[in-house]
């Protein structure tokens, strides 16, 4: 199994009216409609779906997800995102306007992740009302939330409770809608597959992921090099040919075809060391600062450096964008390589890297 599970809050102007309220309030305050959609829009604010009803057997025949697809999909109770990685999808992005629906997410995701076994699962949401289930929040999900849910659930309503608290007091009675549905074979098998680690959950979709280096590797005299790759029995060998060879066969240019992790392993290998030097995170500063003027030369520096620790939990497709967002060309030689940067792109991942965009797929 290979899917990587993401959930989104769609941004909003703080300065301005939030998309929830763009997206609703079409109608004049004092009609009908208006208070209509008002009213919709405040209650829609809090925790709407605890689950979702929609049979999500019927979505994936219906839609005919195969193994590597990638999935967008309205987050809401997060039952059927979760559902969608029983079918081997690439990846599902999960967005909602909704911040409450994306914590609510959020959270389900660390527990199927992190609890041990279904009792505890199913005790924390299909009964929701134990007071174990806070003592199962701060030992197996606190430590694995981000920051940002981890404040929603730990924050004080006006009764004095933390929000956790409603999965001891029956959660399904302060959602709008729905009861738990969940059978231990759905819970095991998408159990497996948060499970497994990034790394691997990476290499399985690799080959339905544009090539790292497509459009971007050059050879000796000039001619692009191609991804390409051949299988032996159940082994997938991936390599770049260059269009030299390709063109005029063998002995055409002095380096027809290389392996491709090991040339990706290397262009990466240089990026690491091309990211600590200080002409570079000057470079990264200046590009950034010119869209974004509070980004200081330590931003540049610490954001780089977070690129390493994050690569290898990023997901291919995740990681080809951002090679093609950092680098210009590739040329390899007889004597190595040559990495060509573009400022612009260093100084764009440094902004997203500060505003913490990144490694969300991870």
């Amino acid at each position: 199994m290979s899917g990587a599970l993401t959930f989104h809050k769609a941004a909003t102007d703080p300065n301005g009216p939030t998309r929830l309220d763009k997206a609703v309030r079409q109608n004049p305050l004092f009609s009908e409609a208006g208070l209509s959609e008002r009213l919709f829009a405040h209650v829609f604010k809090g925790l709407v779906y605890p689950q979702i009803w929609e049979d999500p057997d019927v979505d994936m025949q219906a839609l005919k997800i195969r193994p590597g697809d990638r999935i967008v999909t309205i987050a809401s109770g997060g039952c059927n995102a979760l559902s969608y990685l029983i079918a081997d999808p690439a990846s599902v992005e999960a967005v909602d306007l909704n911040t409450a629906h994306v914590a609510f997410n959020r959270l389900k995701l660390a527990a199927a992740t992190h609890f041990d076994d279904y009792e505890t699962f199913y005790r924390f949401y299909g009964k929701a009302n134990d007071k174990q289930n806070i003592a199962a929040y701060q030992r197996f999900i606190r430590p694995h939330l981000d920051a940002t849910s981890r404040a929603y659930w730990e924050k004080r309503t006006l009764s004095g409770r933390r929000r956790i608290s409603i999965f001891s007091r029956n959660l399904y009675r302060h959602g709008l809608l729905g009861d738990a549905i969940i059978d231990r074979e759905t819970w095991d098998r998408v159990h497996a597959i948060l499970q497994e680690s990034p790394r691997k959950r990476a290499a399985r979709t690799r080959a339905a992921t544009p090539a790292l280096l497509k459009g971007l590797l050059f050879g000796p005299d000039g001619a692009a090099f191609s991804p390409t790759h051949t299988r032996k029995g159940d082994r997938l060998y991936r390599y770049y040919v260059s269009q030299t060879l390709l063109k005029h066969g063998a002995g055409s240019c002095p380096i027809g075809r290389v392996p491709a992790g090991e040339i990706e392993a290397a262009v990466f290998d240089q990026l690491r060391a091309v990211f600590r030097q200080p002409e570079i995170v000057a470079g990264t500063w200046e590009a950034a600062s010119a869209h974004a003027s509070d980004i200081t030369e330590a931003d540049a520096r610490a954001a780089l450096q977070q690129i390493d620790p994050l690569w290898d939990e990023l997901f291919p497709a995740e990681q080809a964008r951002i090679v093609a967002l950092l680098i210009e060309r590739v040329d390899i030689g007889t004597d190595g390589l040559n990495v060509r940067l573009r400022m612009d792109g260093l100084g764009s991942l440094a902004r997203e890297m500060r505003a913490g965009d990144m490694g969300a797929a991870a």
